[in-house]
């Protein structure tokens, strides 16, 4: 376990507080682009390349799947004619 000690709280007023989130709330981009960077992310190749935002254009971060990149998903278990229970589908598992 941890033990945090909290040794100074400061809180804002809503009329204090009021323009900093305004300011935050006017580009949802930037707050999204601040949020990220220096962050490390990695995304399974399976899935595609990510492709960072850029803040000047108000692109957001995506991923963009590779062109030869169609899951193989099993078919869909079909019932059963002896009584016995169908088999349920095999999904399939993240990495």
């Amino acid at each position: 376990f941890h033990i945090i000690q909290i040794k100074e709280r400061k809180s804002l007023s809503l009329e204090q507080a009021t323009p900093q989130i305004k300011q935050t709330l006017e580009d949802p981009n930037q707050l999204v682009s601040d949020a990220f960077a220096g962050v490390h992310i990695k995304v399974n190749p399976r899935y595609g390349d990510l492709v960072p935002g850029d803040a000047a254009t108000g692109q957001p971060a995506h991923v963009v799947p590779h062109q030869n990149n169609a899951l193989e998903l099993p078919a869909p278990a079909t019932p059963s004619v002896s009584g016995n229970p169908p088999t349920a589908p095999i999904t399939p598992q993240r990495q």
